[in-house]
């Protein structure tokens, strides 16, 4: 397959093109299985459970890795007026470009701390963009476009709102996760666990035939110090 053909595929959504049409609902799948996964994994499941969603999870992110890789191979197809190292460069700092690789990066990085913040996962629900140039080729799709375009002063304001609350949101769970994290877990163990202090008694001495030879018995003393009496 020539690198025009697999351009076609992955970058166009032609309607009347069935290996592109297929790949589109291909990669919507994959996307809205990604996206279920990340949420259920925000909860407390068995271990096998965890295992087998993790497992689904890092196919999802191999695909996804694939997918952007093959979009920067052909990158200049999308920019035919522009050399292939400046192609590529244009298509990472596009805006699908940047979603793409806001997705895989945090999944691959050596860091399992960084991974783990809940603020780096929330990132792939970006992902869901791509959904909006999968049904491009849709005339209800185009339909909604030409009316967001008439309101797009009311929306952009709404979208800053939005954005404001989410970075809000996503600084304030970077604080509870990163900067007060010993804490939080800290109050949660102390939540959960209390210590009690029982004394043991000594225990008894028994014969092979199991007779008690020597037994615990409760004393009282008595003790008068003299030291603190005038002489």
């Amino acid at each position: 397959m020539s690198r025009k053909r697999l351009f076609d595929i992955i970058q166009i959504g032609n309607k009347n093109d069935l290996p592109s049409r297929l790949f589109d609902y291909f990669i919507t799948t994959i996307i809205l299985v990604n996206l279920v996964v990340t949420f259920v994994l925000t909860f407390t499941l068995s271990e096998a459970s965890l295992l087998w969603l993790q497992w689904v999870e890092r196919i999802t992110m191999i695909l996804f890795t694939v997918e952007y890789i093959l979009r920067l191979w052909t990158a200049d197809y999308l920019y035919p007026g522009k050399s292939r190292g400046r192609a590529t460069l244009r298509f990472v700092i596009s805006f699908y470009g940047l979603i793409d690789l806001l997705t895989i990066l945090p999944y691959w990085l050596p860091m399992e701390t960084i991974y783990g913040m809940g603020v780096f996962r929330i990132i792939r629900v970006v992902r869901i963009f791509h959904l909006f140039r999968v049904n491009s080729q849709s005339d209800a799709y185009n339909v909604i476009v030409s009316v967001l375009r008439e309101k797009r002063k009311q929306l952009a304001s709404s979208i800053s709102i939005i954005a404001i609350l989410m970075l809000a949101l996503a600084i304030r769970l970077f604080v509870l996760t990163v900067i007060q994290e010993d804490k939080w877990a800290e109050a949660a163990v102390n939540q959960n666990t209390k210590e009690v202090v029982t004394s043991a008694p000594r225990g008894e001495i028994l014969d092979r035939y199991g007779r008690v030879l020597a037994t615990n018995k409760q004393i009282f003393t008595v003790t008068f110090n003299v030291s603190g009496l005038g002489t």
